[in-house]
């Protein structure tokens, strides 16, 4: 009987395929606690696979974001988990073109899905808390791989704010999650970034003046946290 043959394409694809069942299924178990000792074993194990292989990479961090999007109980879990990849990972593993290695190519890559979820999340008509969260997560955290920049900041909360479907389901209180992490931040900054996030919270003013008496004064009560400098406390709208 004729053996199968199978050339390195085929031998290639088997693995490849073998590598994405493996870590498809180590994201989905992964546990919602971000310090639970099996996430650090399940990152060393996902990242033994990763064969320097940008494509490789650019799959883990692909199946982390849709786990994300879809699942809100794993932001701080997701947090972590970027950044033991970040630690770990061989200072030399490059980008075929980019000129950027090791931990720089993890981020670059997590930004720019999290830039395309993002713009399909501002097309829906009910934004994603799993999604919403995390970006809140980055803006608090100070020394994560994922960590957002002022601007990134604003930019979200612009297309939040601007958004004809602000007042859809429960997009309101997504983004006062994302005002009450970011407003702390944007606060210590230069003076223009200061201004312009307070043009963004007098544009949501105006936005909810007609929304009913809750929603206005949800957006007082955000104000008020502001002038006393942040608070622990949640605004929500329900």
């Amino acid at each position: 009987m004729a053996q199968p043959s199978f050339d390195q394409t085929d031998l290639n694809d088997i693995f490849l395929r073998a590598f994405k069942d493996c870590t498809t299924g180590i994201i989905n178990s992964l546990s919602t606690d971000a310090n639970d000792p099996a996430t650090a074993t399940a990152v060393q194990t996902i990242l033994a696979q990763l064969n320097y292989d940008y494509n490789r990479l650019v799959y883990v961090i692909d199946i982390i974001q849709s786990r994300v999007y879809r699942d809100p109980a794993w932001g701080d879990a997701a947090v972590a988990v970027y950044d033991m990849i970040a630690t770990s990972i061989d200072s030399y593993f490059s980008h075929p073109s980019l000129p950027i290695r090791g931990p720089l190519l993890v981020q670059h890559h997590l930004m720019k899905v999290l830039q395309a979820q993002f713009r399909s999340m501002m097309a829906a008509d009910t934004w994603s808390s799993g999604l919403t969260l995390f970006l809140a997560q980055l803006c608090r955290t100070e020394d994560s791989i994922g960590r957002l920049t002022p601007g990134i900041m604003l930019h979200i909360l612009s297309g939040m704010v601007e958004s004809s479907r602000l007042f859809g389901g429960d997009n309101l209180d997504l983004l006062f999650e994302i005002i009450s992490s970011a407003g702390p931040v944007l606060d210590t900054q230069a003076l223009d970034v200061v201004n312009s996030f307070g043009e963004k919270l007098q544009l949501l003013q105006e936005r909810v003046k007609d929304r009913g008496n809750v929603s206005v004064m949800a957006v007082f009560g955000l104000m008020r946290l502001r002038e006393l400098g942040w608070g622990s406390e949640t605004i929500k709208t329900s």
